[in-house]
């Protein structure tokens, strides 16, 4: 078969799509050598070093502009054939374009423009609107990274069971414990004891709770822990900020901004606590990353979460302050439950590899064929 791999929406900001794009480029790299790939993105992307070179692989530079919206930009394209007819085209992060007619793939990630659109920017939501659903009902199959959000397009958008399949994002191998962290640790002037939190910064990852939650565990506890933040600034981030004025926690909360990959490993495993509340995920790859470096993990009790953690991690209702603030107080305060959670949660990041996500996802390339 000859794949193509839309990127087309990836200009922006670095985010778990741009992971999940290079994660299934990467990974049908490394497993398939024998349909061949036509992969659409800007140079940006294309130059990632994780891309595979091999000779069934190759590369359209699409010229995105900053001053067009992604996703009208991916719409209006019209050269997917610069390497030939393709036998199906997986948009890897937005749906197909409306008017490709031959056989497709889309990759949704979630339904936050639907479920939660105050938690988005409003030129997001407008081209949900635009282009969501329709091309959501126009894929031929459709790929979801959990069970929650493909009963969201059941429930939601009338999508039948059949014609999507779950296929569970796979942890990088980068992502291990660390022994020798100092180096990191100096470059980011990290506290010697810290909670952490990875993602973008944004409304919907419920961060302000989070903040509030520490600042009553430290009432609990009495423990000298910070809590670290990092990740760059999304949509709607000035509560965050507002939160930590409110209460007092300006030296004990630190923003990192934006970390590199490379350097996340040793700050997951510096970490005795990672904590990612969100009110709504379609998958959430820094809880996977966490627990495969060794960091006990809580997280929401919501959405896919409970899927990505099993039974490795403390479950919490994200708008439940005190209970949140009491499981941070009682995880911190036990040497042994943390030692017990790092195993539990190695354990459970194995189960997640590149090898089944990649079979998986060729399964659904060839059933698109034959819709």
């Amino acid at each position: 078969m000859k794949i193509g791999i839309d990127g087309i929406v990836l200009q922006n900001q670095v985010a778990g799509s741009h992971r999940y794009f290079e994660q299934l480029a990467t990974g049908l790299g490394d497993f398939d050598h024998r349909n061949n790939y036509a992969v659409f993105a800007n140079l940006q992307m294309l130059r990632a070093e994780s891309l595979p070179r091999q000779s069934n692989f190759f590369y359209k530079h699409v010229n995105t502009s900053r001053w067009l919206p992604d996703a009208l930009q991916q719409q209006l394209f019209t050269a997917w054939n610069a390497f030939g007819d393709l036998d199906v085209l997986h948009s890897a992060v937005f749906v197909p374009p409306l008017w490709y007619r031959r056989p497709s793939v889309a990759t949704i990630f979630d339904l936050t423009y639907d479920i939660f659109p105050e938690t988005t920017s409003r030129m997001g939501r407008l081209w949900w609107q635009l282009f969501g659903r329709a091309g959501i009902a126009r894929a031929c199959r459709i790929i979801t990274l959990s069970e929650s959000t493909k009963r969201d397009l059941q429930r939601r958008f009338g999508v039948a069971s059949e014609k999507i399949r779950v296929t569970y994002p796979c942890v990088r191998a980068i992502f291990k414990p660390v022994s020798d962290t100092y180096a990191v640790a100096a470059q980011y002037h990290l506290p010697s004891q810290y909670i952490l939190f990875v993602g973008t910064l944004e409304r919907r990852k419920n961060i302000p709770t989070l903040i509030r939650a520490f600042a009553q565990a430290r009432r609990i506890g009495g423990f000298d822990h910070a809590l670290v933040l990092a990740g760059q600034r999304g949509w709607l981030y000035a509560d965050i900020f507002r939160a930590v004025e409110e209460l007092g926690l300006e030296q004990h909360v630190r923003f990192l901004g934006y970390v590199p990959d490379e350097d996340l490993p040793a700050l997951y495993s510096r970490a005795d606590l990672f904590a990612y509340v969100s009110l709504y995920e379609g998958f959430g790859l820094p809880p996977l990353e966490a627990m495969a470096c060794g960091a006990p993990v809580l997280v929401s009790n919501v959405a896919s979460l409970p899927e990505v953690v099993g039974d490795a991690g403390v479950l919490v209702s994200p708008r439940d302050t005190p209970a949140m603030a009491t499981e941070i107080a009682r995880i911190l305060a036990d040497d042994d439950v943390r030692a017990e959670m790092r195993v539990r949660g190695l354990a459970r990041a194995q189960q997640f590899t590149a090898q089944r996500f990649i079979e998986q996802t060729l399964q659904v390339y060839q059933d698109a064929t034959r819709n």
